[in-house]
């Protein structure tokens, strides 16, 4: 049997470069972002859980399971991986933000095969050189660790990763996959 693979797709920020708007909400292209980011990842997951922490209603609406932060004043994408670890059904986790419209159709796959061949707890991007923290893969058992690291009151998705077994997987071919969109004016410019 194949492995099977969760996604938590992360929609809980505070959108402070977006004069405080839901980024996930967000139109482009006619549909908000995160419906982009679930087209593309619902034919590589057997599951999807929406951390949000405003329009609850809205993202229930998609379909998916939704979930919201434990922690107050807009934590980090870390308190919201926390928010949703305990729904995670399958042994991976791919976990990515509503913000990167145009992943590749195979990232989990890919960030999947490198995981398990480097016997990592976790696997992300790199793009010329650039990490890209999220999208990553996870192994869902190592989800636990993420409560512990919050307590320590650190937040860096990146500082937790030091403290995993973790590897990176080659995406330079590509780079333009993994943007972020953090501001209107690029959000505008997007092709």
């Amino acid at each position: 049997m194949p492995d099977t693979i969760s996604a938590i797709i992360l929609s809980g920020g505070q959108g402070s470069r977006f004069d405080f708007q839901d980024k996930g909400l967000l139109s482009w292209h006619d549909k908000p972002l995160i419906s982009h980011v679930i087209n593309i990842v619902r034919p590589q997951v057997d599951q999807i859980i929406i951390s949000c922490n405003r329009n609850n209603d809205h993202y229930h609406s998609l379909g998916y399971q939704t979930v919201s932060d434990q922690l107050d004043n807009f934590q980090g994408p870390l308190a919201g991986v926390s928010a949703a670890k305990n729904l995670v059904t399958s042994p991976y986790c791919l976990i990515c933000p509503c913000d990167t419209p145009k992943l590749p159709g195979d990232v989990a796959q890919q960030l999947l095969d490198t995981l398990i061949s480097e016997q990592a707890d976790v696997a992300y991007p790199v793009c010329n050189e650039r990490h890209h923290y999220l999208p990553s893969l996870i192994c869902t058992e190592t989800l636990a660790t993420v409560n512990n690291y919050l307590l320590s009151g650190h937040r860096s998705i990146r500082g937790w990763y030091k403290e995993l077994r973790h590897c990176q997987v080659d995406f330079s071919n590509q780079s333009d996959a993994f943007i972020n969109v953090n501001s209107q004016q690029y959000l505008d410019t997007l092709e």
